[in-house]
């Protein structure tokens, strides 16, 4: 997504402090352009994985900005995105769809239950 190699663990570690977008990112972070809520934690009966729910509100033109450039393709193959509205109906799209873990549906619920407060 962001145009860099996958980082396993294998090899150089990550130095954020020195590379985009985590420069940016950490730096809105600071200023209140990206804020992160905790949701709660979630276990999946049939899998028994646990999530940690959080969310990411990013401000509208520090999205477009850190997102510009995404990555069509990587290592792995091409990368389908497309920005859609935090609406009730792409909500329901979603869930309908099949293609959101339980962890993924239950935080995209918590978040759409709580957006005033996500929002503010």
């Amino acid at each position: 997504m962001l145009g860099h190699d996958e980082y396993n663990g294998i090899g150089r570690s990550i130095k954020y402090f020195e590379l985009e977008p985590f420069i940016t990112m950490d730096q809105a972070v600071a200023e209140g352009g990206i804020r992160v809520f905790y949701l709660g934690v979630i276990l999946d009966a049939l899998t028994l994985a646990g999530d940690i729910l959080t969310v990411a509100v990013i401000d509208p033109h520090l999205y477009d900005e850190l997102f510009a450039n995404a990555a069509q393709n990587n290592a792995e193959g091409s990368v389908p995105t497309r920005a859609v509205p935090f609406e009730e109906q792409t909500l329901v799209w979603l869930r309908r769809s099949g293609r959101l873990s339980p962890g993924a549906a239950g935080a995209l619920h918590l978040s759409w239950t709580h957006r005033k407060i996500l929002i503010e």
